[in-house]
């Protein structure tokens, strides 16, 4: 069996094609889940279904939402739109396995996102600029860690402060299904790429759905996981920045001498050191009682 997690659009005769695999299924309709569910654990396992859609949170039909089940799932809406109809789901949302992703682009992303972890609903921000509102990403940041009210995750910052390890690179890409040690992206040729964005672009590491297992004898699936040595190769920037290890270079085209991703990224990197101190304080504290 292939130890990496396969994320691919919803396509029953792709699915049905493999066997004991772990899917990310992504849709663009809640009501194709109940179907892709039955397809997806015939042979294979479900670790979570992906919505897409470009509508806002309040537009998403409330009798779908509740058809879902238990199963894991990420919702990406473009914020919550109509205030009164998402608070009328947030009972709903948070009886479910549910995590909504807003991108970082769309109005009041980072207003939402604060609104919907003070209502205990698990949210994130996805990146797509790359150089997005740095101050805004700050603030979000900040309440997330330093915030003494109960609140619910919000991502990337959650899965960092709570998997940093200062030996360790950690990519927070895994959130979003795009880091290559963990997932493969498959189109509905059975075609795979290491990430969407190379899927998108047609960039694929290998045409042929039989090597899922020898993936990662591929030459060019090693040379993508330590494609980060090549930023300690340039004389200054990015493997330089104190944010590194959270980073990892992902903002390169966007960062300059004015760009704010360096002092965002110092400040998470603090940030998630003080989480850790607290964390280690509290155990100790919770050891001696």
């Amino acid at each position: 069996m292939n130890s990496h997690i396969l994320v691919c659009d919803f396509d029953e005769d792709l699915i049905s094609r493999l066997q004991n695999q772990n899917f990310v299924v992504r849709v663009e309709s809640l009501d194709l889940i109940p179907h892709a569910i039955r397809v997806v654990q015939e042979k294979n396992h479900l670790h979570t279904f992906w919505l897409h859609t470009d509508v806002p949170l309040s537009d998403l039909p409330s009798h779908d939402l509740e058809n879902t089940g238990a199963v894991p799932y990420y919702i990406e809406v473009r914020g919550l739109g109509n205030f009164q109809e998402s608070i009328g789901k947030i009972r709903l949302l948070r009886s479910l396995n549910v995590m909504i992703l807003i991108p970082e682009d769309a109005p009041g992303s980072y207003r939402d996102c604060k609104i919907l972890s003070s209502l205990f609903v698990p949210c994130g921000i996805k990146f797509g600029s790359q150089n997005p509102a740095w101050d805004s990403l700050a603030d979000l940041m900040s309440y997330f860690v330093y915030s003494k009210v109960p609140h619910a995750p919000i991502e990337p910052f959650h899965f960092v402060i709570s998997n940093y390890d200062p030996q360790k690179r950690i990519d927070f890409n895994f959130i979003y299904f795009e880091d290559p040690s963990k997932f493969l992206h498959l189109d509905a040729r059975g075609w795979i790429a290491l990430s969407r964005k190379d899927l998108e672009r047609e960039e694929f590491i290998s045409t042929d759905l039989s090597q899922l297992d020898q993936i990662e004898d591929l030459p060019a699936y090693g040379q993508r996981l330590e494609s980060w040595r090549e930023f300690f190769l340039k004389p200054d920037g990015c493997a330089y920045c104190p944010g590194w290890r959270i980073c990892l270079g992902k903002f390169e085209e966007g960062a300059d001498k004015e760009s704010g991703c360096k002092r965002f990224f110092s400040e998470w990197m603090d940030a998630t050191e003080y989480y850790q101190v607290q964390k280690a304080r509290s155990e100790v504290a919770h050891k001696t009682w």
